[in-house]
């Protein structure tokens, strides 16, 4: 059974992954967060899966973390998986991570110290790449500084957030994050690069 969402006063931040049959992929990912979430009083985070898989094939492993909740993807392509996400997200921040990558082990501890303080919009956090086989053809984006606004590893305050429209939903298959930056900078919105918010991103064949 799908779990309830917690209210909007009780949820500091969401964090939001999207998915599509990858499920192996999803779990490693969701055990990742599962020792850094057991430091934290439930009540003050949600785990939101937006699955675009019609067959719903990550169900069973969100139901299985014992955390997550799992929603239908609108199945429009990643950029409007991302807004469904989010839409269902109940945190005054949403926190981006890809179904496939791995949170580092103090990746939520930075990110949550950060948005105690105040005094940011935008939260963006390392990317490194892993698994890269020695070939040309392989790909996994590298994030050492702040101003990428990357979705592999990103913040934002779930009110500005919904303020600019959220992503892109013509930008179906990727480049969304680029287009988010673009807006985010134009509206001056308070941004801080975090380089202990780390997340490993496993390299993907580009042929």
């Amino acid at each position: 059974m799908q779990q309830p969402p917690v209210t909007h006063s009780q949820c500091i931040f969401s964090i939001c992954l999207v998915t599509f049959r990858r499920p192996k992929l999803l779990k490693r990912c969701l055990d990742s967060l599962s020792g850094q979430l057991e430091l934290l009083d439930p009540c003050q985070y949600q785990v939101i899966v937006s699955d675009d898989c019609p067959s719903r094939s990550s169900y069973e492993v969100v139901l299985d973390s014992g955390f997550a909740t799992w929603v239908q993807g609108p199945n429009r392509g990643v950029a409007a998986n991302r807004n469904n996400a989010a839409n269902a997200a109940n945190g005054n921040w949403i926190l981006y991570i890809d179904d496939d990558e791995i949170a580092g082990k103090l990746w939520l501890d930075s990110i949550y110290k950060t948005i105690l303080t105040g005094n940011y919009d935008v939260i963006e956090g390392r990317v490194e790449p892993t698994d890269f086989p020695d070939s040309i053809l392989w790909y996994a984006p590298v994030i050492s500084s702040g101003g990428a606004f990357c979705s592999a590893n990103l913040g934002i305050r779930r009110d500005l957030f919904l303020r600019l429209g959220g992503f892109n939903e013509n930008l179906s298959v990727s480049h969304e994050d680029i287009e988010m930056g673009t807006r985010i900078r134009k509206a001056c919105l308070r941004n801080i690069y975090l380089d202990g918010a780390v997340v490993y991103h496993p390299a993907r064949k580009l042929l």
